[in-house]
Formats: C-alpha cells, structure tokens, sequence
C-alpha cells in the first residue's frame, strides 16, 4: 500500500482496518509526528484562497519547497472543497491508532530537506511505527528515533 502525502493516512488506516489485505506500507511525502504546528498548518494555509499570496507564497515555500525553488507555480490549482474534506477526514481521529499502519511493516521515503520530520544533529528522526515493527527510511543515514530517545539505525 502506498500512501503519499496526505495518502499516508489513507495507507495507514486500511493497514489498521484491514491487515490481511496489505503486506508492507510504502509511504512517500507523509506526515511526521515531530513537525511544529507552523509547519503542520502550512498546507492549510498555501491552500486557503483567501489569504493574500504573499502569506500562501510563504506556507509553501516552509512546507514544500527546497530553498531556491519557485514555489509561485502551485499558487494555482488548490481545490479548497477537497483540502477541507481532507483536514475533516483526520479532524477528532485518533491517528495513535492508526500510525503504526496495524502490523505491516513500513517503509518511508524522506527527502533530505522535508520539513515534516525533525533532524538531531543533522539527523532525521521517523518514530518507530510500534514497538517491534520494522521500518526502514530511505534517507542515508537511515534513522529512527522518538523524542526521548537518541538517533540510531533501522533494522536492516
């Protein structure tokens, strides 16, 4: 099961529903659980089409582009009905429940400079999806960690 982006919940909560029905999660772009909420409330507000350019031009370059790219190009195209739908969907849910995608082991695909997963020591941290589940990010070096814990390598 692939989940990107936003799809990461989706991926992760039909893992959870339905186990006999997804081997592994791939996830690609996703949530982490260790972004600030500037950061978390940034697609919400590149996507609210009534705030001044100047303030969305912002939210997207914090939370989709890389330093040096312009960010002006997706100004256009937001479907605000769809980004609501999205933020209801998850609105009261309790993602615990979900985040560990059931008992599939996950597999996360994280960009060098993805403001959604928090760095130690020029580290990214991806919590563990629950104790004893296998999950492996594709950025070298590889790590996982929580909050409480220092960086250490995956389990290969």
């Amino acid at each position: 099961m692939l989940g990107h982006a936003f799809g990461n919940f989706v991926a992760r909560s039909i893992a959870t529903n339905h186990p006999e029905t997804v081997a592994a999660v791939i996830l690609a772009a996703a949530a982490g659980r260790t972004a600030s909420a500037e950061i978390n409330s940034a697609p919400m507000r590149a996507g609210d089409l009534t705030l001044p350019d100047a303030e969305r031009l912002a939210a997207l370059r914090l939370a989709f582009f890389a330093p040096g790219h312009d960010a002006s190009i997706w100004l256009t195209g937001w479907h605000p009905d769809t980004l609501t739908m999205q933020v209801a969907s998850v609105d009261g849910v309790d993602i615990n429940r979900y985040w560990a995608a059931g008992t599939a082991p996950i597999f996360e695909i994280i960009a060098a400079l993805d403001p959604f997963h928090q760095k130690t020591n020029g580290v990214t941290c991806a919590p563990s999806s629950a104790p004893g589940s296998p999950r492996r990010s594709s950025r070298t070096p590889a790590t996982q960690c929580s909050p409480n814990s220092p960086p250490r390598s995956p389990p290969r």
